[in-house]
This record gives C-alpha cells, sequence and structure tokens, in this order.
C-alpha cells in the first residue's frame, strides 16, 4: 500500500526515473526496504553506470518556504512574522499541510513520512544522561532547548493559522522540526532547503575519503554542502540524482548528504553510521608546560589552546593535531628553527614524538576512565537491549542509540592509545 502510494505521488508529480527522459518513476529504481542498510529506501532496477541520472523530481513537487509564502491563507498571516527564520516557517508549513490531511496536494508524500524520530532533540534529559560524554550531553540539551525556543517563537503564528490544538503542541513541532532537520535537501536560495518525495527515500552514505587528515591546516570540521550526489539543477527546473558509484541491479542506491560526524548524524537525522570514516574525538590542545617545558606563553600558544583538534576514527591523531603536538613538545629555540618539519608532517626531534605519544597514551586512558563504564559493559548493556521484550519502543531505540554512540566514542580512543603505544615501542 505504501509503495503504491509514494509511485501515485511520484506520477501526480511528474517524478522521474526513466533513463529516456520520460515522466514517469520505475525504470530506474524502486522502493524496497534493507533491513541492514538504513530501512526503507531506494534500490536500483537495472544495472546503472557511476554519474548516472538516477532520479529527476520537479520543482513543482518540491515543498519549501517558497510554497508558504505562495499559499493563500499562510502567505496572508506570514506578513505579521518577517522575524521568524527560514527553518522556522517551513516547520510551521509543514504542520499547516499536514493538518490539512486529504486537501493538501501533497497528501499521499507526508501520510508516508516517518511518524517517530530519534534526533537529539527527542533526547530526555535522562537518554541525553546515557551519552556519558559532557559535550555529547551538552549538544543534546542545547538541541532540546532550541528546538523549544523556536517553537514558542513560533506560536503566534500556528495560533493565527487557528490549526487544530494538536497540530500546535510542542510533541507536534518536535516531529515537524526533526522531519526538517532530517529529510530537507540543500537548495541554493534558501538555508531551510527543500522536502524532496521520493529523493528523501535515499538513505546515506558517508564520503568515499575523509578530506581532512592530510591537509596542512587547521583542522576544524568543514561541511561540504547537504548533498554531494546531486543538487538543484535550474536549466531544467528539477533536483537531480546522480549514482555516486555503479551499482547492480537490486543493490541500493545511496546518497552523500555531507561529512558528518556520528555525533552530527544524530543530532541531525536520528542515526549513527558504524565504521563512519569521519567520526573525530576533538582533544583540546596542551600547552608546553604538559610537556615538561616552559610556556613561551606566545601569541599564538594561546589562540591555539582554545582550539580543537581529533582523533580520526582509525585511532589516529589528524594532522593538524599531530604537527600541533610536535611544536609544542620542543623548546621554544628548536620550535623557531626546526618548526618546519612539523608542518611538514615530520618529527622535530626523537625525542620530541617520543614525548607526544606518550601524552597521547595519557590523554585516551584518562578519558575512558573518567567514563562510567567500560566497552565490554556497554557491549554486554547493548546485548540486553537487543533481547528485551521492549525493545523497538522509543526509549529503548534511544537508549541503544546513547550506548552505541559512546561506544563508538571509547572505541576511537582505545584505537589511539593502542596506535600510541605502539608508536612509542619504537622509540625504545
Amino acid at each position: 500500500m505504501e509503495a503504491r502510494e509514494l509511485l501515485e505521488c511520484a506520477a501526480s508529480f511528474g517524478i522521474s526515473d526513466s533513463s529516456q527522459g520520460s515522466s514517469q518513476f520505475g525504470d530506474t529504481l524502486e522502493i524496497a526496504v534493507f533491513p541492514d542498510q538504513g530501512g526503507r529506501g531506494l534500490g536500483v532496477a537495472r544495472n546503472v553506470e557511476q554519474g548516472e541520472m538516477i532520479l529527476r523530481v520537479p520543482f513543482a513537487a518540491l515543498i519549501g518556504v517558497h510554497c508558504a509564502r505562495e499559499d493563500p491563507e499562510f502567505g496572508k498571516v506570514l506578513v505579521d512574522f518577517a522575524h521568524l527564520s527560514s527553518v522556522q516557517i517551513l516547520t510551521a508549513y509543514l504542520l499547516s499541510e499536514v493538518a490539512k490531511s486529504r486537501s493538501s496536494r501533497w497528501f499521499s508524500y507526508l501520510r508516508h513520512n516517518p511518524q517517530v524520530h530519534h534526533n537529539l532533540p527527542h533526547f530526555s534529559a535522562m537518554e541525553a544522561e546515557e551519552l556519558q560524554v559532557e559535550d555529547a550531553i551538552s549538544m543534546a540539551k542545547s538541541s532540546f532547548e532550541d528546538t523549544q525556543r523556536q517553537w514558542r517563537e513560533t506560536s503566534s503564528l500556528l495560533s493565527r493559522l487557528r490549526l487544530p490544538r494538536k497540530f500546535t503542541t510542542f510533541k507536534a513541532w518536535l516531529w515537524a522540526a526533526a522531519t526538517i532537520s532530517s529529510r530537507t535537501l540543500h537548495v541554493p536560495w534558501d538555508d531551510a532547503g527543500v522536502l524532496c518525495p521520493i529523493g528523501d527515500l535515499f538513505n546515506y552514505d558517508a564520503p568515499i575519503e575523509r578530506t581532512l587528515s592530510s591537509r596542512n591546516e587547521d583542522d576544524e570540521h568543514k561541511f561540504t554542502s547537504r548533498l554531494t550526489d546531486g543538487g538543484y539543477e535550474t536549466s531544467i527546473s528539477s533536483y537531480c540524482f546522480y549514482a555516486r558509484r555503479s551499482y547492480k541491479n537490486g543493490q541500493q542506491a545511496l546518497i552523500c548528504y555531507g561529512q558528518y560526524t556520528n555525533l552530527e548524524l544524530l543530532e541531525h537525522y536520528g542515526f549513527l553510521l558504524p565504521d563512519n570514516p569521519c567520526d573525530v574525538i576533538y582533544i583540546p590542545l596542551p600547552s608546553s608546560e604538559e610537556f615538561g617545558l616552559k610556556s613561551t606563553g606566545d601569541k599564538s600558544e594561546r589562540q591555539h589552546n582554545l582550539a580543537a583538534y581529533c582523533i580520526e576514527a582509525s585511532g589516529k591523531p589528524s594532522f593538524s593535531l599531530l604537527q600541533q603536538l610536535r611544536l609544542r613538545a620542543v623548546p621554544a629555540s628548536l620550535r623557531k628553527s626546526h618548526g618546519y618539519m612539523a608542518s611538514q608532517g615530520l618529527p622535530i626531534s626523537r625525542e620530541s614524538d617520543q614525548l607526544v605519544f606518550l601524552w597521547l597514551q595519557k590523554k585516551c586512558q584518562k578519558l575512558l576512565e573518567k567514563l562510567p563504564t567500560t566497552i565490554e559493559q556497554d557491549e554486554r548493556a547493548l546485548e540486553q537491549l537487543e533481547k528485551s521484550t521492549s525493545s523497538g519502543s522509543c526509549g529503548v531505540e534511544r537508549h541503544k542509540l546513547a550506548i552505541q554512540w559512546r561506544l563508538g566514542y571509547k572505541t576511537i580512543l582505545q584505537r589511539c592509545l593502542t596506535y600510541s603505544k605502539g608508536e612509542s615501542l619504537g622509540f625504545e
């Protein structure tokens, strides 16, 4: 029933996956369920070559702020709420369309959107504590508070729209906000993006290669565009999707939304990616004093102490982290004369590199010991939750996500600890 209605929705909007350019759906893609790869998604119905266009969604099918402004009733009320952000407007518009039920032109699409979300704003205070790591707990709490603030700021608009009460509650807003956060696609004309029928059925695939580790620059986490395997093309007034790799008939077609850590995926989308190559742990830089040296107190060191560098998913320190640690592990005189070596990815001296990897060992060990459970305990907790009779409930699912996230965090630290020990042995 669901697949048939979505196919009817595709047909009504002229959504096409035809290699011949006709307005039909089913030539290249099919709606299917992939239990181990994100659940409901899009599989290929024929062999597809990398770079081939596999879906085209016309502008008329997209749901964005432009729809809200053009809607006779919504647009008239919206004039008095110019202070609201695009995201708030689109969230309110989504609620107004859902409230219309069958009279909404997007009814067959909206009724099959997920009714339950597990992104960070949905985490209760107790569920957030299960993340264990202070930064993650803080992100969960601030995400919830920000969603609540946006709802309060938009409540007057919702009231003016005279929506049924159940569509004006915080619970309804939380669902709508999560839908916007997890399902919109990037467009150049509006920060809120657009909801894209059929196009939002693609499940996520991480970037083929992490782009930060080998760069000789500050290792700040930089986002690529929201979608790297397609975009809106003005020449044909459509959102177009392209195969990021070659697929065989029956395989799932995936797209990359951009470069996200698992915590960011959990914040915006409500899922985690096992062995995510973009996952990192940010590490505040130490002062030279932590290496037993006199701090120079120069401006660059004070600034760098405010920055955060990272340990990558492999457990290795990023280029920038290792570079800065090497600079801090040598006296100021040696830093000035031989600092260029760190910029080239080389050790400044054998002794200083030994200090660097000993520091990394101690840092990872300290972070692991600070957490209330071990990797082994988390693995057992996950096994118990899988066997639980209440498995599948919202609370249990978020509990599982919290444990899976902190387990991934600890695994990266353990990998770094092992790697640093191995590097240190080379100095003996």
